[in-house]
């Protein structure tokens, strides 16, 4: 049976809240705006053009919501199918419009690669790219809020899930930690460049955010047992407008320099003048996520040198606990040892030297409380170190516990460092796609969709490295 995908409302209902301004302002001069100001425009620095912002926002609005047409030959197809449909449109609608680099004497040739160029597709592709993740992770973040999922995952983790060439340094003292998803003074503090408690999480920033239960978020001290937490609205934006409180007279001069009568200043709060002033959510289904039931403990196997696929029963035991712990097994299939997770660091296992030496060419095992499989640095991991076999096993969004496997190829890792990192980079969108579509076929929220997200990356990687990613999932 195949299911249509449901349009994600709440994305398209803050893209559809975005108003087109225009500006010659630089990136960095937009970060001197009031944030609650920025959270609703939609702009590209030294944009000057209003059709074009409109035309812009209409595309991945209409990507978005799947939106479709009627060709003259009868076919019925999506207006905006891809990322590489939005950059071909807009080209075209820059060409039609006579627009080309925003800075003087740069030409507008296509194939330029200056990100000054709103006609090229590097240009294009950062827009694309920038405007749909910013909509995806508010709509998480906004259905995170609701009430039902909120008491079933209170938490989140900040976690790196792209390597990036130059990694922010201010990101990593956050890396791996945990916190409530209503403290929004700690994502606040994370994202400096957006100022906001949802992705994306900085200019070039490999790190996303993963769901945290309440049994772990409980574990780690940050609610008491049985403790309710209350949704929170961001005091971000609301109506569109920004207290101008502490504003002093160069600051406001200066907004209205750059904005001309597309700002208003009304006493103590400034917005756009023709935004409206609430954009509710389009009418449609919204599926929220109910709290699943503990997971009980999946049938033991006899072992890994007997059945691989099965659970050992040292994985069985460790399905649902709060903090993870590794298993170390050797190359016959023998559990060796274990290793946790230190209290101050419940979700990260730090092994030894010497466990790392008794690891190689065997078995290594670990639960991920998250519900995901492996991250790239699990892989990374295996691959440095010739483990024959990588191990995940995890509580699925789903209500069923899974085990992942990442099993080294009979003639060894072949595809390591930067050419694996490279092919994963360039699977992440659809493996993002593809983490969707298995959500909605189960009814479950946008949000099951990040858990999921890794298995997806790793199915997609098996497909484009076959023979040498041999990755399976087996449901217990």
């Amino acid at each position: 049976m195949f299911v249509r995908p449901q349009p994600f409302v709440e994305a398209i209902a803050k893209l559809g809240a975005r108003h087109p301004v225009t500006s010659r302002l630089t990136s960095e001069q937009w970060r001197e705006v009031p944030v609650a100001l920025r959270e609703r425009a939609f702009f590209s620095s030294r944009v000057e053009s209003a059709r074009f912002l409109e035309a812009a926002r209409s595309a991945l609005n209409d990507f978005l919501a799947g939106a479709r047409e009627t060709l003259p030959n009868g076919d019925t197809v999506l207006k905006v199918g891809s990322r590489a449909d939005f950059i071909k449109q807009m080209q075209d609608f820059a060409t039609a419009s006579g627009l080309g680099d925003a800075l003087p004497g740069q030409g507008g040739d296509l194939d330029s690669r200056r990100i000054t160029n709103i006609r090229s597709a590097g240009r294009l592709g950062l827009i694309f790219d920038t405007q749909i993740q910013a909509a995806h992770d508010y709509g998480y973040w906004k259905q995170g809020m609701d009430a039902d999922v909120l008491d079933a995952f209170p938490a989140q983790k900040f976690i790196r899930v792209i390597a990036v060439k130059e990694p922010r340094l201010d990101h990593a003292p956050f890396e791996d930690r945990v916190a409530l998803k209503t403290d929004l003074p700690f994502w606040v503090k994370i994202n400096r460049d957006f100022g906001v408690p949802w992705g994306p999480w900085g200019w070039r920033c490999g790190h996303d955010v993963e769901d945290v239960g309440r049994e772990e978020a409980e574990a780690l001290g940050l609610l008491k047992p049985g403790q309710k937490i209350q949704p929170v609205d961001a005091p971000f934006n609301r109506a569109l407008e920004a207290s101008t409180r502490g504003l002093g007279d160069k600051a406001l001069r200066w907004l209205g320099e750059s904005f001309g009568d597309q700002v208003y200043i009304d006493g103590d709060t400034i917005r756009w003048k023709t935004a409206s002033v609430e954009s509710p959510l389009p009418p449609g289904p919204r599926p929220v996520l109910r709290p699943a039931p503990r997971v009980g403990r999946p049938h033991p196997g006899l072992g890994l040198a007997a059945d691989p696929s099965l659970a050992t029963a040292e994985e069985a035991a460790i399905v649902n606990r709060p903090s993870e712990r590794a298993l170390i097994y050797g190359p016959d299939g023998a559990f060796i040892r274990h290793r946790d997770a230190r209290p101050e660091s419940p979700l990260r296992v730090e092994l030894t030297a010497g466990e790392i030496a008794l690891v190689r060419r065997g078995f290594l095992s670990h639960n991920h409380p998250s519900g995901a499989a492996f991250s790239l640095r699990d892989a990374i991991f295996a691959m440095d170190n010739d483990l024959l076999e990588l191990r995940a096993i995890a509580r699925s969004y789903d209500g069923r516990p899974r085990l992942f496997r990442l099993i080294r190829p009979a003639q060894g890792w072949q595809l390591q460092g930067r050419g694996f990192e490279d092919l994963a980079r360039s699977l992440v969108a659809p493996a993002r796609r593809s983490a969707r579509s298995w959500a909605r076929s189960l009814s479950l929220p946008s949000r099951a969709a990040e858990a999921r997200f890794s298995a997806e990356m790793f199915v997609l990687l098996r497909d484009a490295a076959p023979g040498i990613i041999l990755f399976e999932e087996h449901v217990l």
